[in-house]
């Protein structure tokens, strides 16, 4: 609430994945009272979220040029890796996000030491809608290289996917990453959940239940092998 909705106003949706930082009783009671819809990606699956989660490599990759070797003082560094990033220009939108939120470059202390300043001598109201026109033009833009980023990535991830359809019933096998304490990754079986399709949401989402499981689970495609074959249409 402060840091977010108090700053950027609300949102229509909220997506994020099923970690209690997240989904837990006070969040769900908030974006009741609020409005807001919550969406939550499907289990083992950062891709849904693939925006943020890229951001986190590249917020880390930062970090470890700055932080000491014992790395307790990341948290010192952290809102002067995030302004530089801001600050950057991005890949997808050609422009930096501090820009593009607030319709002005940022200064710094090497714009104070330039000669040359800007001198803007317009009017309140004059200035305000030299800036909304321009966020207005510049938003759009960001708009239409947002779409061709994703549809350049949805080529090439479409490239590499292989259609596959279960039905309310079929045995499946569901990976699951995790490593085993005392345990050696390259030895270990990741398809060793064994459960059941109770429904199909969509093309991408399945709802399985499994014995060792507390609760059925959203389960996406890609995580799901067959475990029993289709019986032969043909005799």
């Amino acid at each position: 609430m402060d840091k977010i909705i108090l700053t950027h106003s609300l949102p229509y949706e909220i997506l994020g994945d099923a970690g209690t930082d997240f989904c837990n009783e006070v969040s769900h009671e908030l974006y009741k009272i609020l409005g807001i819809k919550k969406l939550k990606t499907t289990a083992r699956r950062p891709q849904t979220n693939g925006c943020i989660e890229r951001w986190h490599r590249t917020l880390n990759s930062l970090l470890a040029k700055v932080v000491s070797e014992h790395h307790h003082d990341w948290s010192t560094y952290l809102n002067y890796v995030c302004f530089a990033y801001n600050c950057t220009p991005h890949s997808a939108t050609g422009w930096s996000p501090f820009l593009v939120l607030m319709g002005r470059q940022p200064r710094w202390n090497i714009d104070l030491l330039l000669e040359g300043r800007e001198q803007n001598d317009k009017t309140v109201p004059e200035y305000t809608a030299e800036v909304i026109n321009k966020l207005h033009k510049m938003h759009e833009l960001v708009i239409n290289h947002l779409k061709a980023a994703a549809e350049y990535s949805a080529t090439w991830y479409n490239k590499m996917v292989k259609p596959v359809t279960f039905y309310a019933g079929d045995r499946v096998r569901v990976y699951n990453p995790a490593h085993k304490q005392g345990r050696c990754p390259k030895w270990q079986f990741f398809y060793a959940d064994l459960g059941t399709v109770k429904q199909r949401l969509n093309d991408a989402t399945y709802i399985i239940s499994c014995p060792s499981w507390r609760e059925d689970r959203i389960i996406h495609v890609d995580k799901l092998k067959l475990a029993e074959p289709h019986p032969s249409p043909f005799p």
